[in-house]
C-alpha cells in the first residue's frame, strides 16, 4: 500500500500552521531524507531552527520565507496571493484584520471554485433530500453507501436509491466500486440554485424546509436555534442587508470548509426575510 501523502492544497486551509505541518509530512512521505535542514537550504534560509519555529507557530513567517516558499511551490498568482493572505490572516493581531484577510481569501476561492449552477431539471430543488445527499457525498472520509446515507439522513432506502439515481443522471454524482462495495461520490461539492422569482420548485423546496424547521423545534436546544429580527429597510438598505448576508454566508462556508464529516452533524441553515407591513410612506406615518 502506498504510504505517500498527497500534496496539500493551500485553498483547503484556514490556518497557516496546519498547512505548513501537512506540507512537511507530505514532503517527508515522499523523501525520507527530507528534513528541516534540507528544507531550509531549499528555501535559502540561514537557520533550520528558525524554520522549525515558524512551522511550530513560535515565530512569525518572514517576508523572505513567504517569497521563497511561494516561488518554489505555487504555479499561479491566485495561489501565491491566497498563501500571503493565509499568513496575514493567521498572524493578524485583531479581529478587524482577520476579517479583512478572510474576505480577500473568500474572493480568491469564489474565483477558483465557481459553484455549479443547478437548474430545475429532475425537480432537484423541489426536494431538500437531494442537496443534503449531495453534501454527504462530498465528504472524503465517508464511504457513502446507499445504506449509510439512508441511516444518516433517516430516510427510507427506496428514497435514497431514487435520489442517488437522480444525482447520477444530472452528472452531480457517480458510483464506484471499493472493496466490493458500491460507493457514491460527488462530482461537484459546490452548487448554487438560481433564485428564480415565481419558481414552483423553489417554492416547494422552501416550503418543505420551513416545515422541517418547525418540527425541529422539539429537538434538544443545543442542536437547534431560532432567531428573529425586525428592522426597517428601504430599497437601498435592503440591498445592503442582502449583500451583508451573502458575505456572511460566504465567510461561514470558508470557515467551515471541512472535507471531513467525522463527529459532525450536517446542518441546514435557512435564511428568509419579507415585509410584514405595508410601505410606510409619508401618508402612512404623518
Amino acid at each position: 500500500m502506498d504510504s505517500r501523502l498527497a500534496r496539500p492544497t493551500v485553498y483547503d486551509y484556514l490556518e497557516l500552521l496546519s498547512y505548513l505541518q501537512d506540507y512537511y509530512k507530505f514532503r517527508k512521505s515522499h523523501d525520507k531524507n527530507f528534513s528541516y535542514e534540507s528544507w531550509a537550504g531549499e528555501l535559502e534560509l540561514n537557520s533550520r531552527s528558525f524554520l522549525r519555529l515558524i512551522v511550530s507557530g513560535k515565530k512569525k513567517a518572514s517576508a523572505r520565507f513567504i517569497e521563497a516558499f511561494s516561488r518554489l511551490n505555487f504555479m499561479t498568482k491566485n495561489e501565491e496571493n491566497y498563501f500571503l493572505y493565509l499568513v496575514k490572516y493567521s498572524q493578524a493581531a485583531n479581529s478587524k484584520d482577520r476579517q479583512l484577510y478572510s474576505h480577500k481569501m473568500m474572493g480568491i476561492l469564489k474565483h477558483e471554485y465557481e459553484a455549479q449552477i443547478v437548474t430545475e431539471k429532475a425537480d432537484y430543488i423541489s426536494d431538500p433530500l437531494l442537496p443534503r445527499l449531495l453534501s454527504l457525498l462530498s465528504f472524503t472520509d465517508l464511504r457513502a453507501t446507499a445504506v449509510k446515507c439512508a441511516r444518516l439522513l433517516k430516510t427510507d432506502m427506496s428514497q435514497i436509491e431514487e435520489a442517488l439515481k437522480k444525482l447520477e443522471s444530472m452528472k452531480l454524482a457517480e458510483q464506484t466500486d471499493i472493496d466490493g462495495n458500491t460507493i457514491w461520490i460527488a462530482l461537484s461539492d459546490a452548487f448554487h440554485v438560481p433564485d428564480n422569482q415565481g419558481s414552483f420548485n423553489l417554492m416547494k423546496f422552501h416550503e418543505k424546509s420551513l416545515m422541517e424547521a418547525i418540527e425541529a423545534f422539539h429537538q434538544p436546544h443545543q442542536l437547534r436555534r431560532y432567531k428573529s429580527l425586525f428592522i426597517p429597510l428601504n430599497e437601498a438598505s435592503l440591498e445592503k442587508f442582502n449583500m451583508a448576508l451573502e458575505n456572511f454566508i460566504s465567510e461561514q462556508l470558508l470557515l467551515n470548509n471541512s472535507k471531513n464529516c467525522l463527529g459532525t452533524y450536517l446542518y441546514q441553515v435557512n435564511f428568509n426575510f419579507h415585509p410584514v407591513t405595508q410601505k410606510m410612506d409619508l401618508e402612512m406615518v404623518k
